[in-house]
C-alpha cells in the first residue's frame, strides 16, 4: 500500500472514532460528542513529534497527562483532564491495543475497562500504536494532516486555531 493509501486510511479510521454522546456536548464546539479521545490523540501526535514516543509504545507518564490537560483547558470547563479515560477506551479502536504488565494480562481481561490512574499503575504498561500509524506520525508533513483532521472533525471552527496553535506551544517540561 502506497503511503498516500495508508494516510488515507488512517485519516478514515481518524474520523470515525466512537465518541460518546451521553453528555450534553455543546455541538457547536464538540459537533460529534465528547472530544476525549481526540485530545489526547494530539497530544499523543505532539510526543511522536518531538521524540518522546520513539516506538509504537505510549506510556501514560507525566509528559502525556500534562500535554492531554493543556488541550482539555482548551476546551473548556466541560472536559474533564482524566485521560486514563480515553486512553482506555482508545482500544475499541483499530490502530490501539493496551499492553498488560507483565502477569496482569489475566486481572487487565478481568477487570475490562481501566477507569483510574491506580487501576492503569497497576494492570498497564501503556498501548501500542499500529506501525503504520506510528510512522506517519513520525514524519511532519503526514503528522500535520493527522493532526488537522481531529481538529476539524471533532471540534468546532471556534476551537480550530487554538488547538491548532497548541502543537507550537511550550511543551511540559521533559
Amino acid at each position: 500500500m502506497s503511503a498516500y493509501a495508508q494516510l488515507q486510511q488512517i485519516r478514515q479510521e481518524f474520523t470515525t472514532l466512537t465518541v460518546s454522546q451521553s453528555s450534553p456536548w455543546d455541538a457547536t464546539l464538540f459537533p460529534r460528542g465528547a472530544p476525549y479521545k481526540a485530545l489526547l490523540l494530539l497530544a499523543v501526535c505532539d510526543a511522536v513529534g518531538c521524540g518522546r514516543i520513539p516506538t509504537p509504545l505510549v506510556e501514560l507518564d507525566e509528559w502525556l497527562l500534562q500535554r492531554y490537560t493543556l488541550y482539555a483547558t482548551v476546551g473548556g470547563a466541560a472536559v474533564n483532564d482524566q485521560p486514563v479515560i480515553p486512553f482506555n477506551y482508545l482500544r475499541y479502536e483499530p490502530f490501539w491495543r493496551l499492553v498488560p504488565k507483565a502477569g496482569q494480562a489475566s486481572a487487565l481481561a478481568e477487570l475490562g475497562d481501566v477507569r483510574s490512574l491506580k487501576a492503569y499503575t497497576q494492570l498497564v504498561a501503556g498501548a501500542t500504536l499500529r506501525a503504520d500509524v506510528h510512522d506517519a506520525l513520525r514524519r511532519a508533513e503526514a503528522r500535520g494532516v493527522l493532526r488537522d483532521c481531529l481538529i476539524q472533525t471533532y471540534f468546532g471552527v471556534q476551537l480550530h486555531g487554538a488547538l491548532w496553535d497548541m502543537q507550537a506551544a511550550d511543551s511540559p517540561a521533559r
